[in-house]
């Protein structure tokens, strides 16, 4: 059970990282938006919308590949975030425990509900709820790295996008797509023959014969 007063230490320091982690993806679309879509929000948003951080650094590889003097940068940047990645999934999907956390040299615990496999010739073997430990210095380890890459993707994007700043702060906004107006005359019939006979006039003859 939980409630507002458990580990406050903790909990703080877990919510700063799990919205650090949450800005850096934001920026990580907004990056990959802004730069294969432009102002396209909603083509963007089909394609994004339910993009995984995990597919999100996959993108940015296959975008990298086209900018020749930026290559290396991106592929530092890549490399720190693939290396992010299982801790990131840790905060969002790991079973987590404060323990001893901030007492001393406390740390909290967590435990990855996923399965892992290994194999080789004579064995294979599945690990199963695997624990780690998390100590308020590799909290602040993490956050420092979240706020690096936040920094150099904002420098990655002067570089290769916009002079603009690639913000993830901005106001949202609403596009609005009307429905076609269909327009439809119904005219009486000698009213629609009227209207065709101007539109329509047979040339006649300089005698005045059709």
């Amino acid at each position: 059970m939980y409630n507002l007063s458990m580990n406050i230490s903790f909990y703080t320091n877990f919510g700063i990282l799990t919205c650090a982690f949450a800005d850096l993806e934001a920026n990580i679309r907004i990056f990959i938006s802004n730069l294969v879509f432009g102002d396209s929000e909603i083509i963007a948003s089909a394609f994004l919308d339910n993009s995984q951080f995990s597919n999100n650094i996959k993108i940015l590889k296959k975008i990298s590949r086209q900018y020749w003097n930026e290559q290396k940068i991106f592929g530092e940047i890549l490399k720190r975030m693939e290396k992010l990645r299982s801790t990131r999934n840790l905060f969002i999907h790991g079973h987590w425990d404060p323990f001893t956390f901030g007492k001393g040299n406390g740390k909290a615990r967590v435990l990855d509900l996923k399965t892992s496999f290994n194999s080789d010739e004579d064995e294979r073997t599945w690990n199963h709820g695997e624990v780690h430990e998390f100590s308020e210095d590799d909290f602040q380890s993490i956050l420092t790295e979240i706020n690096s890459l936040v920094e150099e993707l904002q420098q990655l994007w002067q570089l290769i996008g916009d002079d603009e700043p690639l913000l993830c702060k901005k106001p949202g906004g609403v596009t609005v797509c009307s429905k076609p107006i269909e327009f439809t005359i119904n005219l009486k019939e000698s009213a629609a023959e009227d209207i065709l006979n101007q539109i329509f006039i047979t040339p006649k003859d300089s005698d005045g014969r059709d």
